[in-house]
């Protein structure tokens, strides 16, 4: 069943964005919504707006949840960290590396220009959590290596 069609109903254009999916070698799944293509700037400009957000996927005990006893039965959530307001850096790009948020020079969401490697620090821009899980529980950001990469554009088609 169609709900919306802007053919039919001429109502104009549907926004679109993209879905960022990224696995580590750690099988964490994270990513982020933009409401625009990614591209390279030339100069240091942000891009985006308050649709913008990142995400991660997070395992959680169950039986915790529910005050059961038991074994424990894991299961997966998505958590979604949305824009605060704090600052616009939404997404900054070049021919070197993408970045998804930044506060203090740190970015929620940074990856190297051959979609390798990245990093996930906490960010002002989206008051997120480190997206993957670090390699050791006492440091402040995540560093990761990317296993599998998807983008998705969601939305209308032109």
């Amino acid at each position: 069943m169609v709900t919306f069609s802007a053919h039919e109903h001429n109502k104009g254009q549907r926004p679109h964005g993209y879905v960022m999916v990224i696995q580590d070698e750690k099988k964490n799944r994270f990513g982020c919504y933009l409401n625009e293509h990614l591209r390279a700037t030339d100069h240091k400009r942000y891009y985006g707006n308050g649709e913008c957000f990142l995400w991660k996927c997070e395992w959680y005990d169950e039986n915790k949840r529910t005050g059961s006893e038991g074994e424990p039965h894991q299961k997966e959530r998505f958590k979604a960290f949305m824009y605060t307001g704090m600052n616009d850096n939404m997404v900054y790009s070049n021919h070197d590396f993408i970045a998804i948020g930044s506060s203090h020079g740190q970015n929620g969401l940074w990856l190297d220009k051959a979609l390798y490697s990245g990093v996930s620090y906490p960010c002002e821009t989206f008051g997120n959590e480190i997206l993957n899980e670090p390699h050791d529980n006492k440091e402040k950001y995540g560093k990761f290596k990317v296993m599998g990469l998807e983008v998705w554009r969601v939305g209308a088609l032109d």
